[in-house]
């Protein structure tokens, strides 16, 4: 298959996982080896993630690519006796990328000083960065983390239009979460951060809500289980309501959040007018009876519109249960679709 690859394409995407699990095998480093050089667009999904399949792409990443999707769909599961991360081969990509890159789309597990190396060598010709980090080696005990100051290199450059950060396993504090989100692009269009679990409050919140970029024409926001009084999440919504103005989409997952009645009002107001489509889930809350009120209000809105949901705890809005990356996912599914139509 590798070999009779034609050298004259310039996009290739190639599922790579299965029950082969051809990911981890000698099999991947000799489809890698017989990638064309002058590929533009390269999209590789793969199993499990480590750092031989890592060096095994980066060895071989032709310099024409402006396009790299590099996606581990395999999760470490330590709990079942997984050997801990000691490698994440980062380095390797890091020094591998393509000079004229414009979008990168990167789903691994790493560590702490991986991840911040591969954000300083990012080339500033990126328009379109999507990280997807399950950070499985934290910063040595008594030594700063590299990755805050890795994200603030990456978030200057003056070409980036859309930003979409998933950090797992990142012990967010106030002050590294000051050091990332005052560096946002004040110019971003695009902007998707999961910050679940940060139990960061109110101050969080006011923090997140100044730092909201002004342009933003698709907005999505998870923030579960993030510990909010109804002050926070006031001071929240004002800050949607002025970045939000002109968006197009929003996506809010607020589930777990402890939202009250005044908080639930809150957020029935401060949906933008001009929306498109809204994705919000408000469940494993308690907004009483006249927040529920509003909340429904706004469900029996946007549930009816395509590519909208309102969840709510029973409502069962948009085909019940979904996890958070069911949940991403239904985002590029939909901007996929739209895609297709128009």
């Amino acid at each position: 298959l590798a070999r009779a690859l034609p050298p004259s394409i310039v996009a290739l995407a190639a599922d790579l996982r299965g029950g082969g699990l051809l990911s981890g095998d000698i099999a991947l480093a000799d489809f890698s080896s017989a990638i064309p050089r002058g590929l533009v667009r390269l999209r590789l999904d793969l199993n499990q993630c480590s750092a031989r399949e890592i060096r095994s792409v980066a060895a071989v990443l032709p310099e024409t690519l402006k396009e790299l999707h590099l996606l581990f769909h395999g999760r470490r599961l330590s709990w079942l006796g997984a050997p801990p991360l000691q490698d994440d081969g980062l380095d390797a990509l890091a020094a591998a990328l393509p000079r004229c890159l414009e979008r990168l789309v990167l789903r691994v597990e790493c560590g702490d000083g991986g991840a911040g190396a591969l954000c300083r060598a990012l080339p500033a010709t990126v328009k379109n960065l999507d990280l997807d980090l399950k950070i499985l080696m934290p910063a040595p005990r008594g030594t700063p983390a590299q990755l805050p100051q890795g994200l603030v290199h990456a978030m200057a450059f003056s070409h980036l239009l859309s930003l979409r950060l998933r950090l797992i396993g990142w012990a967010l504090t106030m002050e590294s979460a000051k050091v990332v989100l005052s560096a946002l692009p004040r110019f971003l269009q695009d902007l998707r951060l999961d910050l679940t679990g940060r139990n960061v409050g109110d101050d969080g919140a006011s923090l997140l809500a100044e730092s909201l970029p002004l342009s933003l024409t698709h907005l999505a926001l998870c923030l579960r289980g993030w510990q909010l009084t109804d002050a926070g999440l006031e001071t929240l919504t004002r800050g949607l309501a002025q970045s939000a103005a002109s968006a197009q989409r929003l996506m809010l997952l607020l589930s777990g959040c402890s939202i009250g009645p005044e908080g639930a009002d809150l957020l029935a107001q401060a949906m933008p007018e001009k929306l498109d489509v809204l994705n919000l889930c408000i469940k494993l809350s308690d907004p009483k009876k006249r927040g529920s009120a509003a909340l429904q209000s706004l469900a029996e809105r946007w549930n009816s519109k395509p590519g909208s949901w309102v969840r709510l705890d029973g409502n069962g809005a948009g085909g019940g249960s979904h996890d958070d990356d069911a949940e991403w996912a239904e985002w590029d599914e939909f901007d996929t679709a739209t895609a297709e139509v128009s």
